[in-house]
């Protein structure tokens, strides 16, 4: 601490100050930015997000993974299917800024799904 206060006199002396000024106020701005970037998506609901269900237009079924819509031990699939809309289960959403919304199943299988196809959904 006091070199750090000794190496702010000897730079203040000099009148040199401006650029670790600029450079500690930058430093700050991104090292702040990446700690708390989770809680910042998640708060302002735009990432890491986990929903309860995701109710589908049913033309968007193609852009499922292939084997999510299997079952998976007690009969309990990830997903139902009706005649208009499919309703998916248990998705994260990582981003859903822009026209997709990037989801990841529990078992961490990734996919991107077209914003518009969404009809309603359910935050846990």
């Amino acid at each position: 601490m006091l070199s750090f206060i000794l190496g702010i006199a000897s730079i203040k002396e000099t009148k040199d100050f401006t650029v670790v000024f600029y450079a500690a106020l930058i430093f700050m701005i991104i090292s702040n930015s990446l700690l708390f970037i989770k809680y910042t998506a998640k708060t302002l609901s735009i990432g890491n997000i986990d929903y309860k269900f995701l109710l589908i237009d049913k033309s968007a079924l193609k852009a499922l993974p292939s084997s999510f819509c299997e079952a998976k031990g007690k009969d309990r699939t990830a997903c139902e299917i009706d005649e208009k809309a499919v309703k998916i289960y248990d998705v994260k959403s990582l981003c859903n800024i822009g026209k997709f919304y990037y989801l990841q199943t529990k078992d961490g299988v990734k996919f991107e799904l077209d914003s518009s196809k969404i009809i309603s959904r359910a935050k846990e």
